[in-house]
């Protein structure tokens, strides 16, 4: 998964939560679509595979604030 390479590269710490079912889905994005990812209490995608370098971009985002 993208998100595990991205903090290795960025030599970021974060706790990453991988969620299977649709209540905790809902519960934690708001949608049922999946795949999605959710930094920091925002949904930064939901629906879509997105690319590493989006991936990378919204991680370093959240990092440098």
């Amino acid at each position: 998964m993208y998100v595990y390479d991205v903090l290795v590269e960025l030599d970021a710490m974060a706790a990453v939560e991988k969620i299977t079912d649709a209540a905790g889905i809902k519960r934690i994005s708001g949608t049922n679509a999946v795949p999605g990812l959710v930094i920091n209490g925002k949904v930064k995608f939901a629906g879509r595979i997105p690319s590493r370098a989006e991936i990378k971009k919204w991680i370093s985002e959240e990092v440098n604030r």
